[in-house]
């Protein structure tokens, strides 16, 4: 089942003819203060378009990328939700997935968790990305409030290679078995990486083959 009404915002820059994931800058790593003032831009601006968005497309969700930062050290980013998720409209009930990296859950476990548990209340969706990149994965899911995840690169390679592809779906099927989850499967940028999604249980699909990056939301069967 391929939902084309779920979409992910990956902010960033060209330098060089290559793009550069703002989440990846060592100069917000390193300052707290810029890191939660960009996302905290990143979230209004994202949710201006997705506002614009549900008026033809009502079910649409969008899923933000944002940093550790904002996570743990914003106390007012589960009002800030709760203010766009009012503004955006639209018929869905989490229409905000708010996306962090695997790394830093598990680096910060117990402040993580005691946030997202707050962020679910004021009605926001979490998912991780990356998963699947560090040992506690498996601890992660039994621990957090988590609904959707975005596979590790790791992981969507395994697409490549017939025993691998089974191997793949095992772990999808032990994570579903801890929790029922929205599994992504990102960077299927080749016509090979992209059938072979289908043998597993990954409902949502991302990369350049079934759509390049956009600088706006837009529905593919529109185009």
């Amino acid at each position: 089942d391929l939902s084309l009404n779920t979409y992910e915002v990956s902010s960033g820059f060209i330098h060089n003819n290559q793009w550069y994931k703002i989440c990846n800058l060592s100069e917000l790593d390193q300052d707290p203060e810029l890191s939660i003032k960009v996302d905290r831009w990143i979230l209004v601006e994202a949710c201006k378009q997705l506002h614009n968005f549900v008026t033809q497309y009502p079910e649409a969700k969008l899923i933000i990328n944002l940093n550790r930062h904002i996570l743990l050290s914003d106390p007012q980013l589960p009002e800030l939700v709760s203010k766009l998720i009012t503004i955006v409209g639209g018929r869905a009930e989490n229409p905000l997935i708010l996306q962090f990296d695997e790394e830093d859950f598990a680096k910060n476990m117990i402040e993580s968790n005691r946030a997202i548990n707050v962020l679910n209340e004021y009605g926001a969706e979490i998912s991780i990305r990356n998963f699947g990149s560090t040992i506690f994965s498996t601890a992660i899911l039994k621990q957090t409030g988590v609904t959707y995840l975005t596979l590790d690169q790791q992981l969507t390679n395994m697409l490549n290679n017939e025993k691998d592809i089974i191997k793949l779906q095992r772990k999808i099927e032990e994570y579903n078995a801890i929790k029922p989850l929205e599994i992504i499967l990102k960077d299927l940028n080749d016509m090979g990486a992209f059938a072979n999604a289908w043998n597993v249980d990954a409902r949502y699909l991302q990369g350049n083959y079934f759509q390049k990056k956009l600088d706006h939301l837009t529905n593919v069967q529109d185009q």
